[in-house]
């Protein structure tokens, strides 16, 4: 990782600047991302798919900066929505960076059906006071319990090439 990559990402850790970024790039300078609004995550994206003979491969990735954004807090059923924002600094054109990112998205969507799927298996426990464990399979080697009112936190990643200054 070079100066420049590691000066951008230090930056980027204000807040304001983040909220600047997205608003400059995404809505022409508009102040839609509020910068209070904004909560700094691990940006550490793990994944273990199954490799061949069905081993575990773990993968981690780790990406420059991610928040996320409350959008909009609907009174009405009490949920929150959220966007998942994240910045990418790259020193020189990275040709197959969204290929990379592509990757780093999925890896916490991925992340965030574990999340919502180990929840249900906690409460099931809970209700028949029966330990489930971490790793529940539905007898088709898939481990996630989803349900048709689940949302995803959308992503929006801005891949800041050494052709764009920040400042």
């Amino acid at each position: 990782m070079g100066l420049r990559d590691t000066l951008e990402k230090q930056y980027l850790r204000s807040n304001k600047r983040f909220a600047d970024a997205f608003n400059y790039f995404l809505y022409d300078g508009e102040q839609v991302v509020d910068s209070d609004k904004l909560r700094e995550i691990d940006s550490t994206e793990i994944a273990t798919p199954y490799g061949k003979d069905g081993a575990k491969s773990p993968i981690q990735r780790f990406r420059d900066q991610i928040m996320t954004w409350e959008v909009l807090q609907a009174m009405a059923d009490e949920r929150t929505v959220y966007v998942v924002l994240g910045a990418e600094a790259q020193d020189k054109v990275h040709y197959a960076a969204p290929v990379k990112d592509g990757l780093y998205d999925f890896m916490n969507y991925a992340k965030q059906v574990s999340e919502a799927s180990a929840s249900y298996r906690k409460k099931d426990s809970s209700r028949t006071g029966t330990n489930s464990g971490d790793e529940e399979s539905d007898g088709n080697g898939d481990a996630a319990k989803t349900d048709k009112n689940d949302n995803s936190e959308p992503m929006v990643i801005l891949i800041n090439e050494n052709n764009c200054r920040l400042d």
